[in-house]
């Protein structure tokens, strides 16, 4: 697809939010660190599979549980993936160099099991040489991402099945490089017009020491993954002309409009501004988390002047002094708060706010700061959440004063 049909899209996060997204999850790729990331914007029951580890799922994903979420994301094969739904996804994936890839799943299936099922009794007590030396072994993971793109079993590969899985990758909303993890970020928020990530979280990292290996080992895994380097070297040249061509569009952005009431109601927020995704509740409907920083953000459009009430519900706290440490901040601007309990056990704090307090202009950041954030599972005996957590949200208002 050329770069400017592509842009016609004019993707916004109210687009991709009507739609559903698919995480085309390349193993070793920072998907995890991505998907951790990305599924902040969305609720629990708004994703499927709900939680990891998603591999070998998607025989067993109901078809009302496919059509109900938003993100879906896993280790697919595209055309078996692609035949659960009615219509095409926003598609989204990484793109990680193949050599590092190669070295990092091996290194992976090596400590643990994982895809492809099976592996990981057959290698764990070989070398990267001995390894090497077992082709029925090493073609299940080289060329794993144009493998995953066409559904070829490895020893059929060809150049035709190369130029399908490009034209396929040229057809993704979004490409992200491993390498380039944090522009690949910037590239989405610009891409959803959301604010910068402030957090980033990379997990289930198992770094391979490149350096260390003989450069004739190195030779031989390029070889192997002469397919997915040429993939790579195609996905590369996507990102790096999106990416400027956001960059350009990011510098004149429309200023938002002014609001005289804002709500949110924690259903939706910001990846990378201190939260968890949000979890269903009977009687708020979704909740958030803050976590695991002590900081967490939220970012509300400019305001007309006036003088104005903000209100906010936190229904939970992980520890009676993380409640009473709250501190909130809007554009650098501690807030006075009053604390109001409520039948139900939650609390709504209040303050009001001065005109000069919300910029009419550009928009306004609030920060919810606490003193630390604590694990559950080392203060509650039957928990094994070790989250790091802080308060947890209900809903948010800001309205005129009457």
């Amino acid at each position: 697809m050329h770069i400017l049909s592509f842009l016609k899209q004019r993707l916004t996060l109210s687009r991709w939010r009507d739609k559903q997204l698919l995480f085309f999850h390349v193993h070793k790729t920072a998907g995890m660190s991505f998907v951790r990331l990305f599924e902040q914007l969305y609720a629990t029951h708004e994703l499927c599979p709900t939680d990891w580890p998603y591999r070998h799922r998607l025989h067993v994903i109901h078809p009302e549980e496919f059509q109900r979420a938003k993100f879906i994301r896993g280790h697919f094969a595209y055309d078996s993936v692609m035949a659960h739904f009615a219509r095409k996804p926003i598609l989204l994936t990484f793109l990680r160099d193949p050599v590092s890839r190669f070295l990092s799943h091996f290194k992976h299936l090596k400590r643990a099991e994982g895809d492809p099922p099976g592996i990981h009794e057959k290698i764990q007590d070989l070398s990267l040489e001995e390894f090497l030396g077992i082709p029925e072994l090493t073609s299940l993971l080289a060329n794993m991402s144009v493998r995953l793109l066409v559904g070829i079993e490895p020893d059929q590969l060809g150049d035709l099945d190369l130029r399908k899985a490009q034209d396929r990758l040229a057809s993704f909303e979004f490409i992200g490089i491993t390498e380039h993890f944090e522009r690949s970020i910037q590239l989405l928020c610009w891409m959803l017009g959301l604010p910068s990530v402030r957090y980033f979280h990379h997990e289930n990292v198992a770094p391979f020491e490149e350096n260390r290996t003989d450069p004739k080992t190195l030779q031989r895994i390029e070889e192997l993954n002469w397919a997915d380097r040429e993939l790579y070297n195609f996905g590369i040249r996507l990102f790096e002309d999106r990416y400027a061509t956001y960059a350009k569009r990011a510098s004149f952005r429309i200023p938002p409009r002014k609001v005289r009431r804002y709500f949110c109601d924690f259903h939706s927020v910001p990846p990378g501004q201190g939260w968890y995704r949000g979890e269903p509740h009977p009687t708020y409907g979704v909740v958030r988390w803050s976590g695991p920083e002590t900081a967490s953000f939220l970012y509300l459009p400019p305001f007309f002047q006036g003088f104005y009430r903000l209100q906010f519900c936190v229904v939970n706290s992980i520890d009676q002094d993380a409640l009473q440490s709250l501190r909130v901040v809007l554009n650098d601007n501690i807030l006075p708060l009053q604390a109001n309990p409520q039948p139900d056990g939650s609390i709504v704090f209040e303050s009001n706010l001065s005109p000069f307090l919300l910029s009419d202009r550009q928009g306004n950041e609030l920060k919810f700061e606490i003193n630390a954030t604590y694990r559950p599972a080392d203060r509650l005996p039957d928990s094994q959440d070790i989250r790091l957590l802080g308060l947890c949200y209900a809903w948010l208002s800001i309205k005129p004063q009457s």
